[in-house]
């Protein structure tokens, strides 16, 4: 009698045991959010340097050359900045950006001011987005 009871309170733990291990769990819920997001505005800065060496021949219109000659041997640095915003719908990139360029690039041709302004469209070639290929229109002032 005793070894029934024992048996039957055995079976009574265990059930209430796995009866605890089959309670309902929330279930966690995951947003997929992609890793690169192209939305947004950007600025920076630009910096180089700038050297050649040239030597030009004139010739007579549509005929022979008259002898003289010029040499350009320009050099210098230029800095600038640029701004611009992108929008990503989907998986298509636009944007629009402009930057400006000063420097004294001496020798040669001088342009101490350059500046540019650009729209762009692409779209990321990978998967997560990591990239962009673009195409873009751009125009000077």
């Amino acid at each position: 009698m005793k070894r029934t009871l024992i048996c039957l309170a055995a079976l009574a733990c265990s059930a209430v045991a796995a009866d605890a291990a089959d309670l309902p769990v929330k279930a966690v819920r995951s947003v997929a959010v992609s890793p690169f997001a192209w939305t947004g505005f950007y600025a920076g800065v630009q910096g180089g340097y700038a050297w050649s060496q040239d030597r030009t021949v004139e010739f007579f219109l549509g005929g022979p050359p008259t002898g003289f000659t010029h040499g350009f041997r320009a050099d210098g640095g230029f800095g600038g900045v640029h701004v611009g915003y992108n929008h990503q719908l989907d998986k298509l990139v636009v944007g629009l950006e402009a930057d400006v360029d000063v420097g004294p690039v001496n020798g040669g041709f001088n342009i101490p001011f350059s500046d540019t302004t650009r729209a762009r469209s692409g779209r990321p070639p990978f998967a997560d987005g990591s990239a962009l290929h673009r195409l873009s229109a751009c125009c000077s002032m």
